[in-house]
Formats: structure tokens, sequence, C-alpha cells
């Protein structure tokens, strides 16, 4: 059974995924999650070939934060997170 935040990282994973014209990193996407002394956090590492490294942590459904060459971001819903990405990174369907 998967938790909440894999439940959103693999949903997250898979809308990255759909994108391979925009992320096209040559080291794919990253999912994984980052022991800490207190806890854990998912993250996902993906990009564009030559001009974008980013990483996102998922701290819970309402705190996702994404860090990249570009600019760092935080978001509060999936659907925020999604929208950042299209209208940054010209991330469409």
């Amino acid at each position: 059974m998967a938790s909440p935040r894999e439940e959103l990282q693999n949903r997250i994973v898979s809308w990255v995924a759909d994108r391979k014209s925009t992320f096209n990193a040559p080291y794919g996407i990253l999912p994984n999650l980052q022991r800490l002394s207190r806890g854990a956090v998912r993250t996902i590492t993906f990009g564009r070939c030559r001009t974008l490294d980013a990483t996102l942590y998922i701290w819970g459904p309402n705190k996702l934060v994404l860090d990249s060459n570009r600019g760092n971001w935080e978001v509060t819903s999936e659907q925020e997170l999604y929208k950042l990405l299209s209208d940054q990174f010209g991330a469409r369907a």
C-alpha cells in the first residue's frame, strides 16, 4: 500500500514523463525517498537537456518545493505545480 506522498510522487512522475519533448534530460526522471534525521522527504529529479536541472521536494500534499537552476518555488497543491511547470518551462500536454 503506497502512502499518500508516494501516490502523489507517482502521479507527478507520470505527468513529467508524459512530456518527453520538454523534460528530456539524459538522466531521465529520478524519483527518490531521501531519509533525514527527522523523517523523510520524497524527491523527483528531472530536467531539460543542457538547460534545466530541477529537483522537486514533496514534503506533503500542501507543500511542494521546486529547486532548479532557473529559480526556486513553493506551491501548495499538485495542480499549482502543474501550472508552474507549464508556465515556467513550457510543459504542455
